[in-house]
Formats: C-alpha cells, structure tokens, sequence
C-alpha cells in the first residue's frame, strides 16, 4: 500500500502483473511458473512498480517457493530499491552526501578499498555485524563479515574479493547466516557485492550490500509447519500423513517394502466433550498425543487425522511386529486417565491394522480399509484391534451397510 499508493481492498482485487511495467508482467510470472516446477531461476531481480498515480519506482523482487494447505505456493517481497538506486548512482558525488544517503537505507552497506580491507559501514551493518565502523576500518573484511551456508554448513567465501576479481556483481540469496561480533545472535541475510570503479573505469574498491531477511525467513518456515501439522498437538495432519503413506505405497509397489497402517478411534471421548467442553476434549488429546509418541518407532510417523482420529504408518515393519505395537497403544490408552475439574475419565482405542504391500491398491484403498477395519473392532466390542483381510466377512458386511 505505501510503495504503490492502493489501498489494501484494491490491492486484493489485483494480481502482480497490475503492478509492474507491462514489459515485465509476462516475463516475472514465466520465471515464477518456472521456478516452481523446480527450474533453477534466479529467486531476486529488479523491475519498475507502476503506482497508482502512473509513476514508476524501481523494486526489488524476491520469490521464495513453499508449500500451502498441501498445495505449492509463492511468498513475494516487493521492496523498493529507489533509495539504494540513488545511492549506486551517487558513489561518484561528494563523499559527505554518500555517506548521508547509506546512512538512510534499510540495507547494511560495507565498503572497501581494492585490497578488500573495510573503509565503511552503515549504521544497519554495524547493528549486524555489532562492529562499528571505526573499529572496523583497515581489517579485512573477513573478520567483520563472518558468515556461513546453512544449507551446507560452510564458510561463505569473500564476496567482495570474488566479484573484485571477477569484475562484476555477486549475489548470495539463500541460506545465509551472519554472526554477530558478539556471538550471541545470528541473523539471516541476503548479500549482493559489487566493484566500484572511478569515472575513468579504474577499479577503486568494493561495495557490500547486506539484507536482513530473519523476519521473512522465519514467517516462511512457519506457514511451511503450518501447512504440515495439526495446530493441537502438533502432529502431522491428514495431508502430510497421506503424502508420506503415498510414498509408502510407492515403495512397496517398486522395491517389494512392506509396511503397516493403523488407523485408530477414541472410545468414549464424546463424553468427555459432552460433559466438560471442548476445552477439556483439547487438554485430553495433548496429553494423549504425549504419552502416544512414547509408543511408536523412531521411524514410524504418528498424525492426527482429524477430532479424536489418529494415524500411524510403520514403516519396514512386518504385520506380527505391527499388531504387538498396535496392541501396546491400545494398552496405552486403556490405562490413560484423563483429570479434569475433579472428574476422572477413561477412554479405549478402536484400531483398524492394514497391511500395506505392493498389492494394496491406491491410497483411497488403503485409507477405506483402515476405516472400515476400525469401525468393525468399534461394532465388535470397542477397545479391540481388527486386522484388515481382503476376503474378511466382517468388512465385506460393512461395506454392504
């Protein structure tokens, strides 16, 4: 709203090619669409937004891919560049309004000479950094700039050095961890370095850029943990729970893997929502979730499936070894006691067992199987594990009702 001058409800009515030079709509979403299906496509370039009142601004566009509610999705950060543009164009003025001008960017700006030894920081690098400008000056800047790959858990080589060398503009976009003088904090960042050369074209130095992006970053790897797990008790949810049971599938169809799906049902918990409210039904699913993990396999992947339906898909796991670890959970959940405002409850599980071979069929197979399974134990006497057979009498009754 402030870059482009719309309000927030005109903006919810416009797509991102209404903001940017018609020259560039096409092209920005073709690099997206590009980016995911996994193309490796530059995540940051440059381009003008066109404001409301028809003026053009120059921004920065940053496209970082995660996923949504199962689906991919986009995370864009529009940032207007028009004082940093002003800032390049000016290395060459007076040395007093440079200094000025970096002072009043929102980016961290270290200088050097050829040498690649600090002339200058900005006050936003030196609050990254925690060096300040003075104490900084004439070291290398490998010691003022100490940052590292996440992702590959090394050193970030000289940037300034490698674009001096090369001649031309480096930039670093993701995985970056700077650390503080202090050592008590790190932060995550963008980097671009660029030479400066004089009028004349004459290398003179260094330009690093630095772009604090912990804030975005962190909002990213939220909405990827959201999108994955059951807000209640943290588990995984249905989708994630059928995205790594479809891998399951796959293995077993392809290599000959067998593994095993429980799907299980609380008994009795509908009293415990009926009499004290859905608070205590909550309190009672955290607490179970607990002592629920307790109870699988480091390699197993236990989700909440949705109200007071669990799954668990043990993985390499033979049906004799999968029905002891699913009779060990029924045990555990006929011996929870549920506290609540002096009242005392006991539940029970219903658990359906399938077997899940290269036979198994599709995931909407095994998952009807597993239900099914579930609600024959529940009609059989509750608090009782049924094992999915392809010819049971049992099932084939409930499929016919």
């Amino acid at each position: 709203t402030e870059i482009c001058g719309y309000g927030a409800a005109e903006l919810e009515r416009m797509v991102v090619g209404d903001l940017v030079h018609p020259d560039e709509a096409g092209k920005i979403s073709e690099r997206w669409k590009r980016r995911m299906r996994g193309e490796s496509v530059p995540a940051q370039y440059e381009t003008f937004a066109v404001c409301k009142d028809g003026s053009q601004i120059p921004i920065e566009i940053t496209a970082a891919v995660t996923v949504w509610q199962g689906a991919p999705a986009i995370i864009v950060v529009v940032r207007d560049i028009a004082s940093r543009k002003r800032a390049e164009s000016e290395l060459f003025h007076e040395k007093e309004r440079l200094q000025v001008t970096l002072e009043a960017i929102g980016d961290g700006v270290i200088t050097t000479d050829v040498g690649g030894h600090v002339e200058y920081l900005n006050p936003v690098a030196e609050e990254l950094t925690g060096w300040r400008s003075r104490e900084a000056a004439g070291r290398p800047l490998a010691e003022v700039f100490r940052a590292w790959d996440e992702n590959q858990h090394r050193p970030v080589e000289d940037p300034v050095r490698r674009c001096l060398e090369e001649g031309r503009r480096i930039d670093y976009l993701e995985s970056l961890l700077l650390a503080h003088r202090s050592g008590e904090r790190e932060s995550a960042i963008e980097i671009n370095a660029a030479p400066v050369r004089s009028l004349s074209g004459r290398l003179i130095g260094g330009v690093l850029v630095l772009h604090d992006v912990t804030m975005v970053r962190s909002l990213a790897r939220q909405m990827a943990w959201q999108a994955r797990h059951d807000p209640l008790t943290g588990l995984i949810n249905r989708s994630e729970f059928e995205q790594r049971l479809q891998e399951a599938l796959a293995s077993a169809r392809d290599g000959g893997a067998g593994h095993a799906l429980c799907y299980l049902d609380l008994d009795q918990f509908k009293i415990v929502n009926d009499t004290c409210g859905h608070g205590a039904g909550d309190e009672l699913l955290r607490q179970l979730t607990a002592h629920l993990q307790t109870r699988v396999r480091d390699t197993d992947t236990l989700a909440r499936l949705g109200g007071d339906e669990f799954g668990t898909l043990l993985e390499q796991c033979p049906v004799e070894e999968a029905l002891t670890i699913a009779d060990a959970i029924r045990q555990l959940v006929s011996r929870f006691r549920f506290a609540w405002q002096g009242k005392v409850f006991e539940i029970g599980a219903s658990i359906g067992l399938v077997p899940i071979t290269a036979d198994s069929g599709t995931l909407a197979d095994v998952m009807s199987a597993a239900d099914s399974a579930c609600y024959v134990a529940k009609d059989h006497g509750r608090n009782r594990i049924h094992v999915y057979q392809p010819e049971d009498s049992a099932l084939a009754e409930r499929h016919g009702e």
